[in-house]
């Protein structure tokens, strides 16, 4: 999946190209998980929850069988959390959901098949309004092990 990170690191063009930074890596880590890490956004103790981000957090969801029982459909689930302030500001949830449709509906990724938009949802608002959440879904078919 180094390639999704690699890929949602691309310039936006009202945005700072953050790969050209010598700390980019570490920006990708923070905001970029592979897993449904925000236990950080909800702790009220860490000192973390004082800086505004947005975050990336991608994982496998449900797998459905096929008429081959051999292979199944996939749902990948990417969480967009992003600090009120910058929704506020200029959208910032629509800019990062619609760049990831723009990286992902209907593409041929490696290794994983073509992605196709199964749906999205808000998931609400985390640490009393400072954080607000949304749910993408994009399945792969045909999934063989």
């Amino acid at each position: 999946m180094s390639q999704i990170a690699t890929m949602m690191t691309l310039y936006t063009p009202d945005k700072e190209n953050i790969s050209s930074l010598p700390d980019h890596w570490d920006i990708v880590k923070f905001r970029v998980k592979k897993s449904l890490a925000i236990a950080d956004i909800l702790d009220d103790n860490k000192e973390l929850n004082k800086e505004k981000f947005a975050r990336v957090c991608m994982y496998p969801n449900e797998r459905n069988t096929t008429s081959n029982y051999m292979s199944s459909n996939q749902n990948i689930v990417f969480e967009v959390w992003v600090h009120h302030s910058f929704d506020e500001t200029d959208f910032r949830m629509s800019m990062i959901t619609d760049r990831l449709a723009d990286l992902f509906q209907g593409k041929e990724i490696e290794d994983v098949g073509e992605m196709r938009f199964m749906g999205g949802r808000h998931l609400g608002i985390l640490r009393e309004g400072k954080f607000v959440g949304y749910r993408v879904t994009y399945g792969i078919g045909d999934f063989q092990w």
